[in-house]
Protein backbone atom coordinates (compact mmCIF):
# COMPACT_ATOMS: atom_id res chain seq x y z
CA UNK A 1 0.00 0.00 0.00
CA UNK A 2 2.96 2.77 0.74
CA UNK A 3 4.15 1.51 -2.21
CA UNK A 4 1.41 2.79 -4.50
CA UNK A 5 0.89 5.87 -2.78
CA UNK A 6 4.61 6.92 -3.44
CA UNK A 7 4.22 5.87 -6.51
CA UNK A 8 1.04 7.68 -7.22
CA UNK A 9 2.70 11.04 -5.47
CA UNK A 10 5.93 10.36 -8.02
CA UNK A 11 3.71 10.55 -10.52
CA UNK A 12 1.87 13.19 -9.97
CA UNK A 13 5.01 14.99 -9.03
CA UNK A 14 5.98 14.42 -12.24
CA UNK A 15 3.04 15.32 -13.57
CA UNK A 16 3.12 18.91 -12.02
CA UNK A 17 6.39 19.12 -12.48
CA UNK A 18 6.51 18.79 -16.45
CA UNK A 19 2.36 21.03 -16.38
CA UNK A 20 4.32 23.91 -14.91
CA UNK A 21 7.82 23.67 -16.52
CA UNK A 22 5.40 24.02 -19.88
CA UNK A 23 3.41 26.95 -18.43
CA UNK A 24 7.03 28.89 -17.79
CA UNK A 25 8.04 28.63 -21.42
CA UNK A 26 4.67 30.07 -22.84
CA UNK A 27 4.62 33.43 -24.03
CA UNK A 28 3.63 35.80 -21.78
CA UNK A 29 0.02 37.58 -21.97
CA UNK A 30 0.15 40.68 -23.92
CA UNK A 31 -2.08 43.55 -23.01
CA UNK A 32 -4.05 45.45 -26.01
CA UNK A 33 -3.55 49.13 -26.00
CA UNK A 34 -7.71 50.34 -25.88
CA UNK A 35 -8.02 53.15 -28.95
CA UNK A 36 -8.55 56.26 -26.87
CA UNK A 37 -12.29 57.72 -26.99
CA UNK A 38 -12.39 61.34 -26.42
CA UNK A 39 -14.16 62.35 -23.59
CA UNK A 40 -16.86 64.60 -22.37
CA UNK A 41 -15.20 65.08 -19.08
CA UNK A 42 -11.77 66.24 -21.15
CA UNK A 43 -14.12 69.08 -22.84
CA UNK A 44 -15.96 69.52 -19.55
CA UNK A 45 -12.68 70.63 -17.94
CA UNK A 46 -11.33 72.54 -20.52
CA UNK A 47 -15.04 74.18 -21.18
CA UNK A 48 -15.32 74.73 -17.16
CA UNK A 49 -11.15 76.35 -17.08
CA UNK A 50 -12.20 78.64 -19.72
CA UNK A 51 -15.97 79.71 -18.80
CA UNK A 52 -17.36 79.08 -21.90
CA UNK A 53 -20.19 75.87 -22.27
CA UNK A 54 -20.09 76.51 -26.16
CA UNK A 55 -16.28 76.25 -26.57
CA UNK A 56 -15.37 74.70 -30.12
CA UNK A 57 -12.16 72.24 -29.53
CA UNK A 58 -11.02 69.31 -30.89
CA UNK A 59 -8.82 66.13 -30.60
CA UNK A 60 -5.33 66.08 -31.52
CA UNK A 61 -4.33 63.05 -29.58
CA UNK A 62 -1.54 62.17 -27.29
CA UNK A 63 2.17 63.78 -26.98
CA UNK A 64 5.00 64.34 -23.98
CA UNK A 65 3.62 67.73 -22.38
CA UNK A 66 5.08 71.19 -23.27
CA UNK A 67 7.21 71.52 -19.86
CA UNK A 68 7.98 68.10 -20.52
CA UNK A 69 11.50 66.60 -18.51
CA UNK A 70 12.69 63.51 -19.49
CA UNK A 71 12.70 59.94 -17.00
CA UNK A 72 14.08 56.91 -17.83
CA UNK A 73 16.97 54.32 -18.11
CA UNK A 74 20.40 55.37 -19.42
CA UNK A 75 22.03 53.18 -21.15
CA UNK A 76 25.41 53.38 -22.63
CA UNK A 77 25.68 52.82 -27.13
CA UNK A 78 29.32 53.03 -27.83
CA UNK A 79 30.47 56.41 -26.24
CA UNK A 80 27.50 57.82 -26.13
CA UNK A 81 24.35 57.44 -23.94
CA UNK A 82 20.77 57.24 -24.69
CA UNK A 83 17.72 57.25 -22.37
CA UNK A 84 15.56 54.76 -22.81
CA UNK A 85 11.36 55.05 -21.33
CA UNK A 86 10.86 52.84 -19.36
CA UNK A 87 6.83 51.64 -18.84
CA UNK A 88 4.82 53.67 -16.31
CA UNK A 89 7.15 56.53 -15.98
CA UNK A 90 6.17 58.65 -19.41
CA UNK A 91 3.19 61.13 -18.61
CA UNK A 92 1.89 61.58 -21.66
CA UNK A 93 -1.05 64.49 -21.91
CA UNK A 94 -3.99 64.20 -24.55
CA UNK A 95 -3.91 67.48 -26.57
CA UNK A 96 -6.99 69.71 -27.53
CA UNK A 97 -7.24 72.68 -29.50
CA UNK A 98 -9.73 75.40 -29.51
CA UNK A 99 -10.46 75.95 -33.53
CA UNK A 100 -11.56 79.77 -32.88
CA UNK A 101 -8.44 81.93 -33.65
CA UNK A 102 -7.47 84.64 -31.46
CA UNK A 103 -7.94 87.40 -31.52
CA UNK A 104 -7.46 87.09 -35.81
CA UNK A 105 -3.80 85.99 -35.30
CA UNK A 106 -2.70 82.70 -37.42
CA UNK A 107 -2.98 81.21 -33.61
CA UNK A 108 -4.98 79.04 -31.49
CA UNK A 109 -4.89 77.84 -27.51
CA UNK A 110 -3.72 74.38 -26.79
CA UNK A 111 -4.65 72.43 -23.86
CA UNK A 112 -2.87 69.46 -22.47
CA UNK A 113 -4.91 66.97 -20.14
CA UNK A 114 -2.99 64.63 -18.05
CA UNK A 115 -4.07 61.16 -19.62
CA UNK A 116 -4.64 59.19 -16.27
CA UNK A 117 -6.53 61.70 -14.31
CA UNK A 118 -7.94 63.73 -17.27
CA UNK A 119 -6.93 67.18 -15.17
CA UNK A 120 -5.63 70.08 -16.94
CA UNK A 121 -1.86 70.54 -16.76
CA UNK A 122 -1.19 73.34 -19.32
CA UNK A 123 -3.02 75.83 -22.07
CA UNK A 124 -0.79 77.91 -24.26
CA UNK A 125 -0.53 79.34 -27.03
CA UNK A 126 0.44 77.67 -30.54
CA UNK A 127 0.74 78.69 -33.54
CA UNK A 128 -0.65 77.48 -36.80
CA UNK A 129 1.30 75.46 -39.32
CA UNK A 130 1.12 76.40 -42.75
CA UNK A 131 -1.44 73.52 -43.86
CA UNK A 132 -3.66 74.87 -41.22
CA UNK A 133 -3.34 78.68 -42.21
CA UNK A 134 -4.49 77.23 -45.63
CA UNK A 135 -7.90 75.16 -44.76
CA UNK A 136 -8.51 78.63 -42.94
CA UNK A 137 -8.32 80.12 -45.62
CA UNK A 138 -10.31 77.66 -48.04
CA UNK A 139 -12.99 78.44 -45.30
CA UNK A 140 -12.76 81.34 -46.28
CA UNK A 141 -10.70 82.82 -42.87
CA UNK A 142 -7.71 84.94 -42.73
CA UNK A 143 -5.39 85.20 -40.07
CA UNK A 144 -2.88 87.76 -39.72
CA UNK A 145 0.66 86.15 -38.97
CA UNK A 146 1.77 89.48 -36.70
CA UNK A 147 1.80 88.12 -33.14
CA UNK A 148 1.29 91.96 -31.72
CA UNK A 149 -2.09 92.20 -32.36
CA UNK A 150 -3.68 91.12 -28.70
CA UNK A 151 -5.02 94.06 -27.02
CA UNK A 152 -3.05 95.60 -24.12
CA UNK A 153 -4.77 95.40 -20.92
CA UNK A 154 -3.17 96.04 -17.37
CA UNK A 155 -1.82 95.14 -14.46
CA UNK A 156 -4.94 95.26 -12.43
CA UNK A 157 -7.16 93.50 -15.48
CA UNK A 158 -4.15 90.77 -15.76
CA UNK A 159 -4.12 89.89 -12.39
CA UNK A 160 -7.92 89.85 -12.31
CA UNK A 161 -7.83 87.71 -15.31
CA UNK A 162 -5.43 85.21 -13.58
CA UNK A 163 -7.52 84.85 -10.30
CA UNK A 164 -10.65 84.15 -11.82
CA UNK A 165 -8.78 81.16 -13.73
CA UNK A 166 -7.48 80.08 -10.78
CA UNK A 167 -10.56 80.06 -9.10
CA UNK A 168 -12.11 78.03 -11.79
CA UNK A 169 -9.30 75.50 -11.98
CA UNK A 170 -8.76 75.38 -8.10
CA UNK A 171 -11.28 74.08 -6.37
CA UNK A 172 -9.84 74.74 -2.87
CA UNK A 173 -8.42 78.48 -3.61
CA UNK A 174 -9.50 81.22 -1.87
CA UNK A 175 -7.88 85.09 -1.65
CA UNK A 176 -7.22 86.55 1.23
Amino acid sequence: MKLKISIFLLITSLIAGFLLSRNKTTTPIQTIEQPRVTTSSDLETIRQFMNNPGLNLSSVGKDLPTSYFRVGKVTRVGNDENMDKVDGWVREVDIYVQKELINGTCSVYEYNLDSRNHKLTAVVIRGLKPNEIEDYKNKGITCSSNENTNKKISKDEAQTLAMNYLKRSLSNWRID
